[in-house]
């Protein structure tokens, strides 16, 4: 790390011949250095003076268009690592007023010139800064950017659910709007309020998720920063090329290091070092290596819902759940939420629990799919007289119970089984106490004389706030041939 001297207070103003650093960071094995100049057009030309300046842990990495800078972060994940310096520019460029970042991704339309840095604003105390990138292209709320984030397993969902925790005790999450891409950042990096924003983006990045997208606008906005935002999105815009981070050639962010080297644990290298061996081998892309999704745990907590790990009275089976619910989710797919409402005793669902499950199972399955939710009381299900028939609209595939006691098992199989198509189906019950064994077989013996096929069943534990130990078999899970494809 390089720190030369501090400079002014105040930006001197932009003009031709001004230094600007053009910076990336790239620590740790995920993806070849690339060269931003590749796609210039002859005779590009800027009125600053640009230095191309990359940081890495690599000293041997060699570039036609970077300088090529070690930096020292081992004592940090290469993931966070690399946005220390993304944060705290000011902390790696004493000498130089402003600097341009830029992910490894990105490739110049033009190069920068001094009318981009002209647009300035004014602190409190009256010094002027400059703070420029791109709006979000997508969302416009962090719920959206933790819900992308939980579906494509960027980062563990826990984590991600504890760092919007902490952010609504400070402020409304509504009111961290619009959003920022961190693609590319433009700043007066010594200017005081954003050597603040920086620090504050990075205290949050270290403590929470890697993803510097979920906390760079609360940064921001206890900053009292408004970026001036480019014209365009990154796909979109006169400035750059963004290639998209899903690229063959790098890892994703979703790469699952510990499942790499153990799915090739006879290969020292790949044990050793998983991330460069995937690499060097064009597999971090691999849809086996990959992380698996936490998105109806994220949703749970997002509606409130006891199902997760988050939310109290927490019964922690969302992710054994979307295990078993995944396959079945694709366009089309219908499935009914049935939700037993008056169950007593100290495990049974209140009503707001039940509400705020079936709105995540809902959401879970997708807009392409149809939910529909039936209420049940205990009388209904003492009625043994009462079957339900196959409803007009057609069979669903996917049928999941809330807050069944174990004992009505039989009987909610009994009157539930002839809405599910015979071919295939998922009976899926979450309940208010431990089912027996027997109750299992007697559950999966009735589906299957129904439905003429042989089902499979899986039981799995549950939790719950009122109690120490797990809560055996409370999550059952009945299946009868394979999910439609997709």
């Amino acid at each position: 790390m390089s720190v030369l001297h501090t400079p002014s207070q105040t930006p001197a103003p932009a003009g031709p011949g001004t230094r600007l650093v053009v910076y990336t960071v790239l620590i740790g094995a995920k993806e070849a250095l690339n060269n931003p100049l590749s796609q210039l057009p002859p005779g590009a030309a800027s009125d600053l003076q640009l230095d191309f300046v990359c940081l890495t842990d690599n000293p041997d990495l060699r570039s036609p268009a970077w300088r090529c800078v070690p930096i020292d972060e081992s004592h940090l994940a290469p993931e966070k690592a690399s946005r220390r310096a993304k944060a705290m520019p000011d902390a790696y460029f004493g000498d130089c007023e402003h600097s341009l970042y830029i992910d490894n991704t990105v490739t110049f339309k033009r190069l920068p010139q001094a009318a981009d840095l002209h647009t300035r604003q004014v602190d409190g105390e009256g010094r002027a800064f400059v703070f420029r990138a791109f709006k979000h292209s997508r969302h416009t709320h962090l719920h959206q950017e933790a819900g992308a984030i939980a579906m494509l397993g960027y980062d563990d969902v826990a984590t991600v659910c504890r760092q919007l925790d902490a952010y609504a005790q400070q402020s409304p999450l509504a009111e961290i709007t619009p959003l920022t891409t961190g693609t590319v950042l433009l700043r007066s990096h010594h200017a005081p309020v954003l050597r603040q924003f920086g620090r504050l983006w990075w205290e949050s990045i270290l403590a929470y998720s890697k993803r510097d997208q979920l906390s760079l606008d609360m940064a921001r906005q206890r900053a009292g920063i408004v970026i001036d935002y480019f014209p365009g999105i990154t796909r979109d815009n006169e400035f750059l090329h963004w290639q998209g981070s899903l690229s063959p050639e790098r890892l994703r962010a979703s790469f699952d290091a510990r499942r790499y080297g153990w799915q090739h644990r006879d290969e020292p290298q790949a044990v050793a070092d998983p991330r460069r061996h995937a690499l060097a081998h064009g597999r971090g892309g691999n849809p086996e290596y990959q992380r698996r999704t936490e998105l109806l745990e994220y949703l749970c907590w997002q509606h409130r819902a006891s199902l997760g790990a988050q939310v109290s009275p927490r019964r922690g089976v969302a992710d054994a759940l979307e295990g078993l619910l995944r396959p079945w989710r694709r366009d089309g797919l219908r499935a009914l939420v049935v939700r037993v409402t008056d169950a007593s005793g100290a495990l049974a669902f209140a009503a707001p629990e039940l509400e705020a499950a079936s709105m995540a199972l809902m959401q879970f399955f997708g807009p392409g799919s149809r939910t529909d939710v039936l209420d049940l009381n205990m009388a209904d299900l003492a009625n043994a007289g009462r079957v339900y028939a196959m409803p007009q609209g057609g069979a669903y595939a996917v049928l999941v119970v809330l807050g069944l006691p174990p004992a009505q098992l039989q009987t909610a199989a009994q009157k539930l089984a002839r809405l599910m198509p015979r071919e295939n189906g998922l009976f899926a019950a979450v309940l208010a106490g431990s089912a027996t064994l027997n109750e299992a077989r007697a559950s999966e013996a009735l589906l299957a004389d129904v439905s003429g096929q042989p089902v499979r069943s899986a039981l799995c534990p549950a939790s719950h706030d009122s109690l120490g130990d797990p809560l055996p078999n409370a999550l059952l899970c009945q299946q009868w041939g394979s999910p439609a494809p997709a």
